[in-house]
């Protein structure tokens, strides 16, 4: 079991004329504000970050002026064989109230040197013995933390909820008023306690035990580097790890060699969402309301701060739900129930034992002042608009010379282009005229050319189906969409494939992936070799005609890539009286007039007809159809999948 006194000695061991090991949790302002005050007094020589360290490339920009949080580097790597392929990928965010951060703005501003020093992303998964996991990941997990029964036990003699509620009362309630020593020998303690859960084998399977011996090799070198009258290194790490530093260092392990094998592995800096960083929403090593930190650590910062900044952070915060309770909801939230919310959540943090009110003192007094009935009928609005709130909707900018893949430069100003609302927050309806509206199908080619490089950007709900032939009368296309950090780092990855969506698309489309039978982009080839044998089952090889002179190309194959070749007019003249907006059958105005029949895909004013002697049929206008002299009938294909 840890003691108090071991917990002292092992906090007096980070700190000395040579090292500063700052142990932090990650997302943390009470650590972030502690890193600020450790470089400001000690003047390091050198700043040592967590991270995987081809991410040094990348400080520049995250220390940038222009740069605006929150952001994350995105990091892949892929291993090809014949018969499978692994795929990992992982992000590493920041927000203005990171430690990491602080210190890589903090050093830049001082012109102190700064690194990554853990292993990279591809040895970081080849290091684990069990990575079946092939999803995305954080690369700043701390469920060891959530795992801690040491933990558990002591948030629940405290009197808080879980660990969260319990790090939010040991660490950030008196934020601004603790001294370096005392709040090294609290997360000293608080990272033992988690430490001690773990076994040595356990270590080992996830892979820290590898990591931690390359970070000490790291910070060894820099030691053994360091002149006697420079600064101290100052190591800004993770708080499990960070305790187990000074023991590494006094008997060092050997830098460990990881085989990667045939891995293609990149990085890039991506905006990030507030919304990703809730620890409600599956983030592994966020801190629960990112917006509410993110207040804090604004009020702890402000020139002239306040005396008590969680006070004043509680009212802001407080003043924040009532607004959107009033404008979203229309809930007409009185004056003097919201100073009685200000009042109980001040007495609940007294009453509790508490230096300043913490986020579920606040969440109780919203929910005993605000909701008049059932808290689980009359309260889902209070406590949606609470968490909305305490989450926060804010999206990251990245600097300009970020390096960002042509790829999703591309994507984004097409999207932009298309007047699709990338940077809201909430998911958006886009209703497209598929056959009247030639910019709806440009739009509607850009959201199936995405769907089919996989990227998660959008979701079609209604409209026709041109790939398996259903819904054809349907004149519109009803798309869901949303923006996401998922939507970009899919983006990333894709850029092998071309440096824009219509060139992505077509190597997608003609690569070695397409013909395996089960794959999506076949099921395609079938449909466009056997249903429309007339007009486009075969491509000219080296051709490059727009989609548009595909005889489905203006709706039916809005989002395939622009290689068909057309012919004059399908193959045979069955079904003489009918067409539809996707046929390319010829007409002229010698015999019978044109006449709409039930199977038509476009009803009611889009279609018009003339009697023989007074001029062509009006076709609908996005019908690409020719005239031949002689016949007035359309000339269309017996298999065409439209007619």
């Amino acid at each position: 079991m840890v003691t108090t006194a071991q917990a002292r000695a092992l906090a007096a061991q980070l700190v000395s004329d040579e090292l500063v090991v700052m142990p932090v949790r990650h997302h943390s302002p009470a650590c972030a504000l502690q890193v600020r005050r450790a470089i400001e007094r000690r003047r390091p020589s050198v700043v040592l970050v967590e991270g995987p360290r081809g991410f040094t490339s990348l400080v520049p920009l995250l220390t940038h002026d222009e740069a605006r949080m929150p952001l994350a580097v995105y990091s892949y790597a892929i291993r090809k064989t014949k018969a499978s392929e692994e795929r990992w990928a992982g992000y590493y965010p920041f927000c203005d109230y990171s430690p990491e951060l602080v210190a890589l703005r903090d050093a830049a501003a001082r012109g102190i040197p700064a690194r990554f020093i853990d292993l990279d992303f591809a040895e970081q998964r080849a290091a684990e013995e069990a990575h079946e996991q092939t999803e995305e990941v954080s690369l700043l997990d701390e469920r060891h933390y959530r795992h801690s029964e040491s933990l558990r036990l002591l948030a629940r003699r405290l009197g808080c909820r879980d660990d969260e509620d319990l790090w939010e009362l040991l660490f950030e309630s008196d934020a601004g008023t603790t001294d370096l020593t005392e709040h090294l020998a609290r997360v000293a303690t608080y990272c033992l306690l988690a430490r001690h859960d773990r076994t040595a084998a356990e270590l080992a399977a996830d892979g820290t035990t590898a990591r931690e011996a390359e970070m000490a090799w790291h910070v060894g070198e820099a030691v053994r580097g360091r002149a006697g009258n420079d600064g101290p290194v100052l190591v800004v790490l993770g708080g499990f790890h960070a305790v187990a530093l000074p023991a590494l260092l006094a008997d060092p392990p050997p830098r460990p060699h990881i085989a990667t094998g045939t891995v293609t592995a990149d990085s890039a800096l991506i905006r990030y969402t507030f919304e990703r960083l809730e620890r409600l929403n599956g983030y592994a090593s966020g801190m629960t309301s990112p917006a509410w930190h993110q207040l804090l650590w604004e009020h702890l910062t402000a020139p002239g701060a306040e005396r008590q900044p969680r006070v004043a952070a509680t009212l802001t915060a407080l003043l924040d739900i009532t607004r959107d309770l009033r404008v979203r909801h229309r809930m007409p939230v009185a004056v003097p129930s919201v100073s009685a919310a200000f009042g109980q959540a001040l007495e609940l943090a007294a009453l509790r034992g508490r230096p300043a009110p913490l986020r579920s003192d606040l969440l109780d007094a919203v929910r005993s002042c605000f909701v008049k009935g059932d808290v689980d009928v009359d309260g889902v609005q209070v406590r949606a608009a609470a968490r909305r709130t305490l989450t926060g909707d804010a999206i990251g900018t990245v600097p300009p010379g970020a390096g960002t893949p042509p790829l999703v430069r591309d994507a984004l100003d097409r999207l932009r282009g298309q007047r699709l609302r990338i940077d809201a927050p909430e998911p958006q309806t886009a209703s497209l005229d598929i056959y009247r509206r030639a910019a709806h199908r440009e739009t509607s080619r850009l959201l199936h050319g995405l769907a089919l490089l996989a990227v998660p950007f959008a979701n079609r709900v209604a409209g026709p189906d041109f790939v398996h032939g259903t819904g054809l009368g349907r004149l519109q296309e009803r798309w869901e969409y949303r923006w996401s950090p998922v939507t970009e780092g899919s983006l990333v990855e894709a850029s092998v494939l071309g440096s824009t969506v219509p060139a992505a698309v077509t190597a997608k489309f003609d690569g070695p992936s397409s013909r395996c039978c089960g794959s999506r982009v076949s099921r395609w080839r079938r449909v466009i070799s056997t249903s429309c044998r007339g007009c486009c089952a075969r491509r000219t090889s080296g051709s490059s005609t727009s989609a548009a002179t595909c005889p489905a190309g203006r709706a039916r194959h809005a989002s395939w890539p622009r290689r068909w070749s057309r012919s004059a007019s399908c193959s045979s003249a069955r079904r003489a009286r009918t067409w539809t907006p996707s046929c390319t059958g010829s007409s002229s105005t010698a015999s019978g007039p044109g006449t709409r029949r039930r199977s038509c895909a476009v009803p009611g004013p889009a279609w018009r007809t003339r009697r023989a002697g007074s001029g062509p049929p009006r076709w609908p206008p996005t019908c690409p159809g020719t005239w031949r002299a002689g016949s007035l009938r359309p000339t269309v294909s017996g298999s065409c999948p439209a007619c």
